[in-house]
């Protein structure tokens, strides 16, 4: 028996096999049940758990550092910076015209010169025989001045001779012979004059000082004011030193003081020179009557006498910027603090009794490098607040934090003062 065709192109099915859409059935839902089990299981198990027992804790109170105020008896100072100028400086000028003809080899930039130590010469020729014009001219009036005293003699004789009533003065040559004494005169003042030209021909040093420029040489032509050079005194140097407000009232001084002679404030002056920082010492001779509109500071002005000496610790020359320490007014009694605890709006928090913040507001009397003076507002043995307490206010409770110095650990102290157990 032959088999249907149609019969072979189906699949065979094995006996219990499931149909196909029941298998695919199966294969979706059995992963989401398991799932879902999972899922219960979790839930019942959190269910059944026990929760913890939640405990109700009080804010802790923020940690400070604090550091100590002391009772400090000092003499306030003021430390600005300052630059050295020369207090008496000129521009060397030609009194007269001409060629130049020597210059002293202590005429150059840095060199010393003397008060009247020749520097320069000028071709005085010229001027010597000025001097012989004028020495004839006083000759030619001398002459003059002669004959009209004799002849003045003659005609005064003449009339006392002749009896007549009294002569004129004009009959007696009197203004002839004035006038040729006059021309005499004139004639003197000539030649010293001329005497005073050739001298000017050499050209001096007006002090004793240093100089800072020379701006002629040899053979050039130099006219009446030409500079030749310049140079300054070195007697004495000035430092400006620029004072805010705070600063003249730490020291005691005011707008437009002037110092009684060798009574001022004493002023030290400091600059590092090759590693090693030099020192100078002079005074506060006086304040400038005027504020500068843009800095809002004055200058004080400090004198150093012989700044170039050999006593000096180093050449103390115009131009130089240093630093200067100014001695205030006689020792006081000031509460001293670090400038860390001053904040902003010129407040210091102080821990008092049972760790409570007082806000104080101290009257500063002035400050060296990281301690500030306090004249009213703190009180010795007061513990000042020295680290960052953002909205600090009165009455806040805070817990101080101190340094074992011997293992560099921070420890907690209690309000009792000791650290805690």
């Amino acid at each position: 028996m032959q088999a249907d065709p149609q019969d072979l192109s189906r699949p065979l099915k094995a006996p219990g096999a499931l149909p196909l859409a029941l298998r695919r059935t199966i294969a979706i839902v059995a992963p989401l049940a398991v799932i879902a089990a999972g899922i219960g299981g979790m839930s019942a198990l959190n269910a059944t758990k026990e929760k913890p027992e939640v405990k109700a804790e009080a804010p802790r109170a923020p940690a400070v550092f604090v550091e100590t105020a002391r009772l400090e008896t000092t003499q306030l100072t003021a430390n600005v910076q300052g630059e050295i100028r020369a207090r008496t400086q000129a521009q060397i000028a030609a009194e007269v015209g001409g060629a130049i003809i020597w210059v002293s080899p202590d005429f150059a930039a840095g060199g010393i010169v003397k008060r009247g130590q020749p520097i320069a010469r000028i071709d005085d020729r010229d001027y010597q025989l000025g001097i012989i014009r004028a020495e004839a001219e006083i000759a030619r009036a001398q002459q003059v001045l002669v004959r009209e005293d004799a002849l003045a003699r003659v005609a005064r004789l003449d009339f006392e001779r002749a009896g007549q009533k009294p002569p004129t003065a004009l009959a007696l040559r009197e203004p002839q012979l004035a006038e040729a004494r006059a021309m005499v005169a004139a004639a003197e003042a000539g030649l010293e004059e001329a005497k005073l030209r050739l001298s000017r021909t050499t050209v001096r040093a007006p002090f004793d000082g240093r100089v800072t420029e020379r701006n002629v040489d040899l053979g050039q032509y130099v006219g009446v004011g030409s500079t030749i050079g310049r140079a300054y005194a070195s007697d004495v140097v000035e430092a400006r030193l620029p004072l805010s407000d705070g600063a003249l009232a730490q020291l005691g001084l005011s707008v437009g003081y002037i110092a009684p002679a060798g009574q001022g404030p004493e002023v030290r002056l400091f600059q590092a020179q090759n590693g090693e920082l030099r020192e100078w010492r002079g005074r506060i001779v006086r304040v400038d009557a005027q504020i500068d509109p843009q800095t809002r500071t004055v200058m004080a002005i400090g004198e150093v006498a012989n700044p170039l000496g050999k006593d000096q610790a180093a050449p103390l020359a115009p131009g130089m910027f240093v630093n200067a320490e100014i001695m205030g007014r006689a020792a006081g009694d000031f509460v001293a603090f670090p400038r860390s605890a001053l904040r902003g709006d010129g407040t210091v928090l102080v821990v008092g009794e049972g760790n409570l913040i007082a806000v104080r507001q101290p009257q500063l009397a002035g400050g060296r490098g990281e301690v500030l003076y306090a004249a009213s507002g703190l009180a010795d043995g007061e513990r000042v607040v020295v680290s960052a307490l953002p909205g600090g206010y009165q009455g806040q409770q805070v817990e101080i934090v101190s340094t074992n110095q011997k293992s560099g650990e921070a420890l907690v102290v209690g309000p009792t003062g000791g650290a805690p157990t």
